[in-house]
């Protein structure tokens, strides 16, 4: 396996590590545990963010819009890629947004308000998770099976 194949494999794992973080979060608000939902939010942008700086943006900027995007913007992985960039880059931001807006407040009226965004938001970032693991497999299904 190459180093760019161990990169996005080690990508992948830490957004499924994100969706598993995603997931506690969930509980906790289920479970009215809404300040420990908040804390455990702000986790998963934080790990979210690790590889979206050091993997994503990188890969995009030296593979991806060079050698797909820009050569070719008609085929299928240029459309999947410019998609997964757009929707996750949105997902993120309003990610950081609903972290940087409750600001581990105690008084969680406001945070009710922002349930709206955080559905789209959740629904943005499996959107792009389903896109950058249909990449991947694009990428890496033919070494990984032999």
């Amino acid at each position: 396996m190459d180093i760019y194949a161990v990169i996005a494999t080690v990508s992948l794992a830490m957004q499924v590590g994100v969706l598993i973080v995603l997931l506690s979060g969930f509980i906790l608000k289920v479970r009215k545990r809404f300040r420990q939902h908040g804390i455990v939010m702000l986790s998963a942008v934080g790990l979210h963010a690790i590889t979206i700086f050091f993997v994503m943006i990188p890969s995009f900027i030296v593979a991806l819009i060079p050698e797909f995007i820009v050569k070719n913007p008609e085929e299928t992985i240029s459309i999947l890629a410019a998609v997964h960039g757009t929707v996750g880059l949105a997902a993120f931001l309003l990610g950081l947004w609903l972290i940087a807006s409750w600001r581990f407040k105690k008084e969680m009226s406001e945070c009710f308000a922002r349930k709206k965004i955080m559905r789209a938001t959740i629904a943005l970032w499996i959107t792009a998770l389903i896109l950058g693991i249909l990449i991947y497999l694009y990428f890496y299904a033919p070494t990984l099976l032999g």
